[in-house]
C-alpha cells in the first residue's frame, strides 16, 4: 500500500513498505520526450527499471552502475553534482514534467513526487547536463532538492531502525529488541557525514532571509547531540559491526546498545520532522509567488 501526503497541487510526499513510490513516474515514460533516471545498486525494482527503458522512444540520460539500458550516456556516481548532495542511497526518476526524489531500501520505499518545473529543470540542467550549464538555477530550489533528499533518505533509515533494533507484543505496543537489536554500520556513518554537509550547506547559503529563517526553525542541539551518537567508537557502531551468527556478542551489545539506538531514533525523528516542515513551508511559499 503506498501512503500519500499532498502538500500541495504540485507536491506530494509518498511512502510504501511493499510498493513502487514512483508508479506515477512510471506511468508517464511511455509518452515522455526526454527521460532522467539515478539509481544505483542492482536490486530487482532497478533491474526492471532498467529493463523498462529499452522499449521507450525518448531521450534517455542515466547515471547508474547497471548497464542493462539502450541508452549511450551513462554517468557514474563520481560524476555526480556534489552540490545536490546526492549519493548512492538516492534515487531520482524524472520526465520533462514530473519528478520523484526519493529514497529506496529493499522493500521500502519514500521520497516526493512533483511537477513543479523549478525543480525539474535545476535537476535537469544542473545535474544531468554534461559540462557547464549556462542555466545555474535559484538557491531557493536547490536547498528543496537537497532537504527533500534529505528527508526521503532519513525516512528510509528511521523505518530500517523501527525494523531492526524494535519489535511490538501483541497489542500492537513497540519496544526496544535487547536480544538482538540490528543496525545498519553504512546509515551511522551516513547520518556522521550528512550532519557535517547539512551545516555546511547553511554556512553557505548567501540569501540573508532564507538563511536566518533556517537557522531558526533547527534545534542545533539535537543536531550536535545527533552528530555525537554517530561515532566510531560507539556500542551502536560495536553492534553494527557484528556479524548475525554472533548470538552472545548481540546480545551483549544489544544491550549495551540500547540507549544509543534509542537516542539515535529520537533525535532523528526530531531532526526529519524538521526537514518535513521547512520543505513544506518552502512549497508554500513558492506557491504563493
Amino acid at each position: 500500500m503506498i501512503f500519500e501526503t499532498n502538500i500541495s497541487d504540485y507536491y506530494k510526499v509518498v511512502q510504501s513498505s511493499d510498493e513502487c513510490c514512483y508508479k506515477y513516474i512510471l506511468g508517464k515514460l511511455q509518452e515522455a520526450k526526454e527521460i532522467y533516471i539515478m539509481a544505483f545498486g542492482k536490486s530487482q525494482r532497478n533491474i526492471q527499471l532498467m529493463d523498462s527503458l529499452k522499449s521507450l522512444k525518448g531521450k534517455i540520460t542515466v547515471i547508474s552502475d547497471i548497464d542493462t539500458i539502450k541508452g549511450e550516456n551513462i554517468k557514474r556516481i563520481n560524476k555526480i553534482n556534489s552540490s545536490f548532495n546526492l549519493d548512492k542511497n538516492s534515487k531520482i526518476i524524472m520526465t520533462e514534467r514530473a519528478a520523484f526524489i526519493g529514497a529506496e531500501s529493499g522493500n521500502f520505499s519514500t521520497g516526493f513526487l512533483t511537477i513543479d518545473s523549478d525543480i525539474v529543470d535545476e535537476l535537469r540542467d544542473n545535474l544531468f547536463t554534461e559540462g557547464d550549464s549556462a542555466y545555474k538555477g535559484y538557491e531557493f530550489t536547490k536547498i528543496e532538492i537537497i532537504f527533500m533528499s534529505y528527508y526521503s533518505k532519513i525516512n528510509r533509515i528511521i523505518e530500517d531502525i523501527i525494523s531492526g533494533a524494535f519489535k511490538e507484543d501483541e497489542k500492537g505496543n513497540g519496544f526496544y529488541n535487547s536480544n538482538d537489536a540490528y543496525i545498519k554500520s553504512d546509515d551511522i556513518k551516513w547520518i556522521n557525514k550528512t550532519i557535517d554537509e547539512f551545516n555546511i550547506t547553511l554556512a553557505n547559503i548567501k540569501e540573508g532571509e532564507l538563511k536566518r529563517a533556517l537557522e531558526d526553525t533547527f534545534d542545533k542541539e539535537n543536531i550536535r547531540a545527533l552528530k555525537n551518537i554517530c561515532v566510531v567508537d560507539s556500542e551502536m557502531m560495536k553492534l553494527a559491526n557484528l556479524g548475525l551468527d554472533d548470538i552472545e556478542k548481540r546480545k551483549e551489545f544489544s544491550l549495551k546498545a540500547e540507549k544509543d539506538i534509542t537516542e539515535l531514533y529520537d533525535k532523528l525523528s526530531i531532526f526529519n520532522e524538521e526537514l518535513y516542515g521547512v520543505v513544506e513551508q518552502m512549497i508554500d511559499i513558492k506557491t504563493k509567488q
